[in-house]
């Protein structure tokens, strides 16, 4: 039976990433959603429960956590910023920013042992927002200090990429049993609310020392799909999450695939150009705030040369999630276990992730998980997740991903912040 149940699971991994590589082989963009992802909340509850979880984040492998916090709040840039963000810069550039708001209603609790890490019916509305940028140092100086202070030298601006999300869901999720192997699934309708996408390859910029020539050659793609109103329907999709696990003895291993799905967006704008060309300058304005409308003024200044952009529709994959994860159980006083976790995710300039850790219980109603983690938007990072039942009815998570950055805010990294609240009904 043993033997059985590890085949069936198996299975079932080798099944998902091979779905996930015909899904990637449809499109060309770059490689989201919370950047902490918990362990299930404590408890074995049949009752259903009301789940709130919230999580926030703004990560660059290059700018200090102090000087990310300016740049979300500062309407201009005056010379210490900007000063502050070249002095960072070590061939290039990465930032990424995630949040994310979920409420979960679980109708129908676990009620097989082999179920309890998953509800067993439930439905969940969120609200999710992703964005990353990639950036050479010659674009950054261009975007800070305009192109008059390198006339006379040719700039690369190869490999810059930005990705723009604003999307919503509701979902039904569900699980079940193979054999005694847990399976859940969640399947949803996505409602994108705002979406934009640009990248260059292969391209330099040669501005005259007279200023009276910018000559440009390279490539350029520019989406973008937005409504008036902030929350509009821009584009409709389909999304869908997985979840599983096994363990035989101490060993146990997790898969977690989120946002497996796509948004066909409508009455977009579109522009793509792979030429060579000149033309008498550019206007990129507030980029490192990772907000809608960071190219609008640069797409205004160029369309004469670039041509006209077009109206069209298109279909992009959702910025999904996997994390799969390795946990060897022991007991010596308070450690629980080991673990070992990967986490990719489909955004520019994202790099996988690792985490190896330790769980610790402290007392009968209290855990709590500490990392250490390399990848991401971030260099690394020290992690800490706290679990805590309060009384009968109320579960509590905290959790933040890099604690080292929030207690240093001179060093490179920012963080992500994590909080689940759940009640039994």
């Amino acid at each position: 039976m043993a033997q059985m149940r590890n085949r069936t699971f198996y299975c079932f991994v080798v099944a998902l990433f091979l779905s996930l590589s015909l899904f990637a082989q449809s499109d060309t963009g770059k490689v989201h959603g919370p950047e902490i992802l918990t362990r299930p909340a404590l408890g074995l509850k049949v009752r259903p429960y009301l789940e709130y979880r919230a999580m926030v984040s703004a990560e660059s492998s290059n700018l200090s956590t102090g000087l990310l916090l300016k740049l979300r709040t500062a309407t201009t840039y005056d010379d210490a910023i900007k000063n502050d963000i070249l002095g960072s810069l070590d061939n290039g550039l990465r930032v990424g920013a995630l949040q994310n708001n979920e409420i979960r209603f679980a109708y129908k609790g676990h009620k097989r042992r082999y179920l309890r890490p998953y509800a067993k019916q439930s439905i969940a509305l969120f609200l999710r927002g992703q964005s990353a940028l990639a950036a050479s140092e010659d674009m950054v100086k261009l975007l800070l200090n305009g192109n008059k202070s390198t006339a006379g030298t040719p700039q690369d601006l190869s490999d810059f990429a930005f990705e723009d999300w604003l999307y919503s869901g509701l979902q039904l999720q569900f699980s079940f049993l193979i054999d005694t192997v847990p399976i859940s699934i969640g399947a949803g309708v996505i409602v994108g609310h705002r979406y934009q996408s640009i990248s260059t390859q292969n391209t330099t910029l040669f501005t005259a020392e007279s200023g009276t020539e910018i000559r440009f050659d390279g490539s350029v793609d520019y989406e973008a799909v937005s409504r008036p109103f902030a929350y509009g329907i821009a584009g409709v999709g389909l999304g869908f999450d997985l979840a599983t696990e096994e363990r035989w003895g101490k060993h146990q291993i997790k898969l977690n695939a989120q946002d497996l799905g796509f948004i066909t967006f409508s009455d977009g704008t579109g522009l793509e150009v792979d030429s060579s060309f000149s033309f008498t300058g550019i206007n990129i304005s507030n980029i490192f705030s990772l907000q809608e409308g960071s190219f609008e003024s640069s797409l205004d200044s160029t369309q004469n040369v670039l041509g006209e952009p077009s109206t069209i529709n298109y279909t992009r994959l959702l910025p999904f999630m996997l994390q799969l994860e390795y946990e060897y159980h022991i007991s010596i006083a308070s450690l629980k276990s080991l673990y070992l976790q990967g986490r990719y995710r489909y955004l520019p300039s994202y790099l996988p992730r690792v985490e190896l850790g330790a769980r610790w219980q402290l007392r009968d109603n209290m855990h709590l998980n500490t990392g250490f983690n390399v990848g991401g938007f971030n260099n690394w990072g020290i992690s800490a997740e706290y679990l805590c039942q309060i009384r009968t009815l109320w579960q509590l998570g905290l959790g933040v991903s890099h604690v080292n950055t929030l207690a240093i805010q001179g060093l490179a990294g920012g963080s992500s912040a994590f909080i689940s609240l759940r009640y039994y009904l």
